[in-house]
């Protein structure tokens, strides 16, 4: 007999990865001992602790539990006495011995206690009954006897329900984008309301409920009583803290005739969110847990003065969600059930007030109600065979029967509650709820789609497709534009609609930062359309065959969106699937070897003999050094410096070029510089006249004449050039700039398969005015371009690992090693970056609660005389960039110390800690508090610059365009360009003030007292080297301190600033 078990603890680690380690190590020995397989997450942190799910032979599973309750006999003993010291017997004490060993170890090192569970914190379910929903996964299909075969190949992964054991490290147990890391164990422990608890409190608020609903009826007939129609006494909401997927095959209802209204509700709008608490649990409609906490953070005003009740799987989502609502809004009361859905269904079955079925995260996709209540001693019914499969039959029919069904068909909205592997969105790969019926073919699909149209008003003739593909709710209205097998259109005609549906798709979300993975997605897809385009007009038309209509017969047999193979069963959807897990690998180990075969080509061959295989990026890359070089810009901060410490290097002519995007391909040269450049709006046009009549607009290196920019239509591959006189703004550097080398951990090389010699990192001290790479209006005075200079590096090769302000000073890191930067990439994304800054802020900034009582926006923290400010983030404008707080915005917290109070200018020097990290949070969040960093004047600070400062730096730019430095005629440029580019040059003729803002012009802005001092990064364990050793000590980065800090201060020891560092 096979069991499986859920199981889950909040429990203080280390967070150090090398130590934890040692218990991930323990855990997988002891499973491996025990033959188990499943999935175990072991937190590298201080408030996390483990979750798994475990599967394998009921007498292995018993034991493994036993290990971690630290009990020394199973709970059910009903073997008869026998000898304790047999060979068995003895084999299994030395198996949990060796564990407890190894686990009191552990934690005596991190002085934590030993981390426990308690028999009711396991929740188990037998094995037969997973493969007994699994077999009725066609819902009597008339494929059954076609899928038979090969659920008999499946059989064995069917049984153990997971392929493998994977037992590894992480940050987070459920992945919230580090917007949960701040809660802790303790507060994660409150709220709990057992099984029982939970179905008393969902009767008294569905009779609530219904009271409500009769009293409104009465108030609706007494045409008298109008003073109490809007009053509504209902002062509980229920949360399904799950993904919609899950919610969409099984809910909590309190009333059955509400079964169909709630669903509707949720299915039929992808971005709304289902607020009827009248109807049953809301459905927060996420994707990935990470998306819950800005549900909170947009529903404040639902959750206010409320009590709310959380659910789900098995307790581990809703507890810490629970403690998030807890702690950000003003809910009055907030509960969760303890041990979820599943410790529900195994007291009630199918006679509470659960509806539908539960998902799982294994190979059964889900599981039933009555399912869940018969193997809750992970037996089924004391594994009597006759009886459980007595017991299955019944509650198969009672699973089945479409009263218990609460999922619908997203297209015919009948019952159905099964996903199918083949029944993905072809846009987020999210499964979908299709029935047998709807993904029989592409004939219902045809019809659902004309039927849409009668609805929608359109016309008749409107064209469909008969490409079996669908969408999720939150894409459905992509339907008829996106479609991920590009290969099966042959009509370009039917391409170049979906490519206008696409454009106009991205019409509506140009502007935006939220909109800005929605436009990456939709940008590529246009350009994989506009490939398959170019692909079929190069072959004249209609290739392959193919009807004028669409795609081939032969091409109606779709590819599994998982494993990409058509013959696909379906079995390899999930991770728990061989077979997708099997490919993958092969796919990682043939990449891995065609970049290694790469990179050694380029190093061997040069640049010009690997073009053709290079990358987009790393031809661009390349032609850009080969222009700085070429324009004698590839210089140390030393040169082009003029009084004052002012980098200005001498104006050139250079062709600047774009690629021609999707969404540009069609349409004419004028209408894209109209449209795409500021500089050529509607309100400039004499200045597009006149460039164009000089020839300065090129596409593919011919110049385009006004009449050729009306007719002339760009399309993919195009390049699209400017000549320009190139003015660069000025910059402030020393004569040289402070950088250091810092070498990698050995272990972390190892870990992320990074070559010994490549394993560095510069440590750069970033002057403020200097942005840290190439763009914009600047291109020397640039930092990589200027420490490749300083150090004697390849031209373009330094690649930033994060990002820093143009107007901040202090802490860049650099590598030439795209490993490198990967490797930091994970770190900062998985919120493994500890950062300290300096600031330096108008006025007497709080240290102490007396001082702190007439300053609002943070909260005072006596331990370690902080100030912490948690203050959601927001931008109103992306294309100004200014941020503001509001409701709307983003988690956001910092944490500040007054390091000392200068009463001369009445200035005081901060130490920021940004545990989040959002644009611009130090500077807001300062802001907030009434003391703004000086010289942001963005954000209030104020800033001090003379006239003279003013004069010197327009005389220092004007002085470098009439530079009497001959020019060269660089690739892309004809003779006569040069002249012509000066002529119409909005610099030179009207003078650099009306070309650059005063930030570009240090007159403002460029530079503020915020300095990055130090960086404390710990690597997490990459993926695709596990059988290298885990990174050691997380490495530390710092720099010196800035100029406006005095260093005979006590801070330049540094022994107030590290105080900060346990404000976390």
């Amino acid at each position: 007999q096979h069991s499986v078990i859920l199981f889950y603890k909040y429990h203080p680690l280390s967070r150090d990865w090398s130590v934890t380690e040692l218990y991930r190590a323990a855990l997988e020995r002891l499973c491996r001992r025990l033959s188990l397989r499943g999935r175990i997450l072991v937190a590298c942190s201080e408030t996390e602790g483990l979750n798994g799910t475990l599967a394998g032979r009921y007498d292995n599973v018993r034991l493994f539990t036993n290990a971690l309750m630290m009990m020394e006999t199973p709970l059910d003993d009903d073997d008869d006495d026998g000898d304790d010291d047999d060979d068995e017997q003895r084999q299994q004490r030395q198996v949990l011995q060796d564990f407890w060993d190894s686990s009191r170890a552990f934690f005596a090192q991190i002085g934590q206690p030993v981390l426990t569970l308690e028999p009711q914190e396991f929740k188990w379910s037998s094995s037969s009954s997973g493969t007994t929903s699994n077999s009725t996964r066609s819902n009597g299909d008339e494929n059954d006897e076609q899928q038979q075969p090969q659920q008999q190949q499946q059989s064995e992964q069917q049984q153990y329900l997971f392929p493998d054991l994977n037992i590894k490290l992480t940050t987070e147990l459920i992945g919230s984008g580090g917007k949960m890391l701040d809660i802790t164990v303790d507060e994660t422990a409150q709220g709990y309301l057992t099984p029982r608890q939970w179905h008393e409190q969902l009767q008294r608020l569905s009779q609530q409920r219904r009271q409500q609903q009769q009293r409104r009826r009465q108030q609706e007939d007494d045409e008298n009583d109008d003073e109490n129609d809007d009053k509504n006494d209902d002062d509980t909401i229920l949360i399904d803290c799950r993904n919609t997927k899950e919610y969409q095959i099984g809910h909590f209802c309190l009333d059955d005739d509400n079964n169909d209204t709630t669903h509707s509700s949720t299915t039929t709008s992808s971005t709304n969110t289902n607020t009827n608490t009248n109807a049953a649990a809301i459905d927060p409609q996420t994707t990935a847990y990470s998306q819950f906490p800005t549900w909170v953070q947009h529903n404040k005003v639902l959750l206010e003065g409320k009590k709310v009740l959380m659910y789900c799987t098995g307790g581990i989502r809703c507890e810490k969600a629970s403690a998030y609502v807890r702690k950000h809004t003003n809910a009055t009361q907030v509960q969760h059930l303890q041990g979820g859905i599943h410790k529900y269904l195994e007291e009630y079955g199918s006679d509470g007030l659960w509806r539908g079925k539960n998902f799982v995260f294994d190979a059964r996709q889900a599981s039933s109600a009555e399912e869940t209540r018969l193997g809750k001693d992970g037996l089924g019914s004391n594994g009597d065979d006759d009886v459980v499969r007595k017991n299955n039959d019944s509650s198969k029919d009672k699973c089945n029967s479409s009263s218990n069904i609460v999922g619908k068909c997203l297209y015919c909205q009948a019952p159905h509650d099964t996903f199918d592997a083949k029944c993905v969105c072809a846009v987020c790969r999210e499964p979908v709820l299709i029935c047998p019926q709807c993904r029989g073919g592409p004939k219902q699909l045809q019809q659902q789609n004309a039927k849409d149209d009668n609805k929608n008003g359109n016309d008749e003739s409107t064209p469909t497709t008969s490409i079996v593909e669908y969408h999720c709710p939150q894409h459905f209205h992509l339907r008829r534009c996106y479609f991920a097998q590009l290969e099966r259109f042959h009509d370009p005609q039917t391409l170049k609609e979906q490519l206008v549906g696409l454009q106009a798709e991205l019409q509506q979300i140009a502007v935006g930062r939220r909109f800005k993975q929605k436009r990456k997605t939709l940008t590529r897809q246009c350009a994989k359309v506009a490939a398959r385009l170019n692909e079929l007009e190069s072959h004249g038309g209609t290739k392959d065959g193919g009807s004028s209509t669409g795609a081939k017969e032969s091409d109606c047999h779709m590819k599994c969106r998982s494993c990409g193979q058509v013959d696909c069963t379906g079995n390899c959807w999930g991770f728990y699937g061989l077979k997708r897990k099997d490919i993958l690998e092969n796919h990682s180990k043939q990449q891995d070897h065609f970049s290694v075969r790469s990179t050694t080509s380029t190093i061997t061959s040069g640049l010009t003999t690997s073009n053709n295989n290079a990358p987009k990026k790393k031809l661009r890359r390349g032609v850009a050094a080969d222009e700085i070089s070429a324009l004698g810009f590839h210089q140390p901060p030393s040169a082009f410096r003029h009084e004052g410490g002012l980098r200005c290097p001498p104006c050139v002519t250079r062709a600047v070029q774009s690629f021609a995007k999707a969404k540009w391909c069609g349409e004419t040269v004028l209408h894209v510089l109209q449209t795409e450049f500021a500089e050529f709006s509607a309100s400039s046009s004499q200045m597009l006249k006149s460039v164009l009549e000089h020839g300065l607009i090129k596409v593919n290196d011919k110049s385009v004449s006004m009449m050729d920019a009306c007719h002339v239509k760009l399309k993919s591959g195009d390049v699209l050039s400017r000549v320009l006189h190139w003015h660069e703004p000025p910059v402030q550097t020393p004569e040289r700039i402070e950088v250091s080398v810092a070498k990698l951990p050995d272990t972390v090389a190892e870990s992320y398969g990074i070559p010994q010699h490549e394993a560095t990192v510069l440590v750069c001290n970033k002057p403020s005015s200097v942005p840290v790479h190439p763009a914009g209006p600047f291109l020397t005075n640039s930092l990589t371009v200027m420490i490749e200079a300083q150090e004697a590096i390849p031209g373009r090769s330094l690649k930033p690992v994060h990002r820093t302000d143009r107007a901040t000073s202090g802490l860049t890191l650099m590598s030439t090693s795209s490993l490198v930067a990967k490797a930091f990439h994970r770190a900062l994304t998985e919120s493994a970056v500890e950062k300290l800054y300096v600031a330096k802020v108008q006025g007497r900034f709080p240290d102490s609660a007396e001082s702190m009582s007439q300053v609002s926006g943070g909260v005072w923290r006596e331990d370690s005389q902080t100030i912490k400010v948690d203050a959601p983030i927001h931008t109103p404008d992306p294309i100004s960039g200014v941020r503001i707080i509001s409701d709307q915005g983003k988690p956001s917290q910092s944490v500040f110390k007054l390091l000392r109070h200068y009463p001369d200018d009445d200035s005081s020097v901060v130490a920021c800690y940004p545990i989040t990290g959002r644009n611009h949070q130090l500077r807001v969040h300062l802001q907030s508090l009434g003391f703004p960093i000086l010289g942001d004047v963005q954000y209030g600070g104020r800033v001090e610059t003379t006239s003279a400062d003013r004069q010197l730096v327009v005389e220092t730019m004007k002085s470098c365009s009439l530079s009497s430095r001959p020019e060269k005629i660089l690739p892309g440029l004809e003779p006569g360009d040069i002249a012509a580019a000066a002529k119409v040059c909005k610099s030179c003729c009207q003078g650099v003030q009306a070309s650059f803002s005063e930030a570009q012009l240090l007159q403002g802005g460029h530079a503020i007292c915020l300095h990055a001092l130090c960086y404390r990064v710990q690597f997490p364990v990459n993926k695709k080297h596990k059988e290298a050793a885990v990174p050691a000590l997380s490495s530390e980065f710092k720099v010196s301190l800035p100029p406006w800090v005095e260093n005979s201060d006590a801070i330049a020891q540094g022994d107030a600033l590290w105080k900060v560092w346990s404000t976390k």
